[in-house]
């Protein structure tokens, strides 16, 4: 007599269920770090073509002009179209070097006229993908909660940003809002900015043979620092007007000198409170690890390490100091 055998059921039993998703959580585990590095270097390298395509679009500017774009009038103006380029436009690099961002359209945008609010308005509420970088934020617009509100523009609710600012030299100048209407522009004090050491600063028009230090030894740009907590706020002193707006932090950064500390280069987990950021809105900085993208005059783009030089970093901020370390020596 033979005994019928007994069929094996074709299943998992509950231990055998628990120990694979147990060593499939392990596998998750280590790969995932694996897949954040690899998307951060993608978004690094993104970032990084970022910063080259804005310095050539200042470098076209510059090759068509005879030279820099300036930092326009102060943080109560936006780029006006009737105004030309240079020291009378009261908008910043940006919104002067739009055309050559194959942004004709948003530079044209709006005018003087009453009848221009409308477009004005849209300007201001028209992000371009370039000047964000993904590390950080995705290209969109933020809330204005500084009620910023430039002359002969109407108050809007949100307002495209920037995470890209050119190099203001190793001191900030306080230089106020500047005047009240283009008619008072005409006769307004406008601060004596030459002893300004950066490349871009208030009503600036810095040609090549001011550069005295070399193009490859000069910050012209790069990321800008801002807290994490900052990125949606519109609250954090460098990021509180708008991309085409005046002469602010918000456009422009600085290197600082041996006699002013705090201006070192700073990664957007630093906050003003930090043990090293003294100055709200100054500094350069980034999203990255380890690091953030600058571009130099010449155009070449350097992955500059937050553990920087201080008085190296300073030099590279200033165009005339005669330190002149290229930057394809660090």
């Amino acid at each position: 007599m033979h005994l019928k055998k007994t069929p094996r059921p074709n299943a998992f039993t509950l231990i055998e269920l628990l120990v694979v998703i147990s060593i499939i959580g392990l596998l998750v585990g280590l790969l995932m770090p694996a897949v954040q590095m690899a998307r951060e270097s993608a978004r690094k390298i993104q970032c990084s073509n970022h910063v080259k395509q804005l310095a050539m679009s200042v470098l076209n500017f510059e090759n068509t002009y005879k030279h820099l774009p300036s930092g326009g009038w102060g943080i109560r103006w936006a780029g006006l179209p009737e105004q030309g380029l240079g020291p009378q436009q009261p908008g910043g690099w940006i919104y002067q070097t739009l055309p050559f961002l194959e942004q004709n359209a948003l530079h044209a945008l709006g005018g003087v006229e009453n009848t221009k609010l409308l477009e004005n308005a849209r300007r201001l509420a028209t992000p371009v993908p370039i000047l964000y970088c993904p590390s950080r934020r995705s290209a969109d617009v933020t809330i204005n909660s500084n009620q910023w509100k430039p002359h002969y523009y109407p108050l809007v609710l949100s307002v495209a940003r920037n995470d890209y600012a050119m190099n203001g030299g190793t001191t900030p100048v306080r230089y106020g809002p500047g005047p009240v209407s283009i008619e008072a522009a005409k006769g307004f004090a406008w601060p004596d900015m030459r002893s300004n050491t950066g490349v871009c600063f208030q009503r600036s028009k810095i040609r090549f043979s001011e550069i005295t230090d070399g193009l490859t030894a000069t910050y012209l740009l790069g990321e800008k620092h801002l807290p994490r907590s900052a990125y949606l706020t519109g609250e954090d002193l460098g990021d509180n007007e708008g991309a085409y707006s005046g002469d602010d932090r918000d456009l422009i950064r600085y290197t600082g000198h041996s006699g002013l500390p705090g201006f070192e280069p700073l990664p957007d987990s630093k906050t003003r409170n930090g043990d090293t950021f003294s100055v709200e809105g100054y500094n350069f900085g980034s999203a990255h690890p380890g690091g953030l993208n600058m571009a130099f005059v010449d155009g070449s783009v350097h992955f500059i390490s937050f553990s920087i030089d201080s008085v190296l970093h300073s030099n590279l901020g200033n165009r005339k100091d005669g330190h002149q370390t290229p930057g394809d020596s660090f």
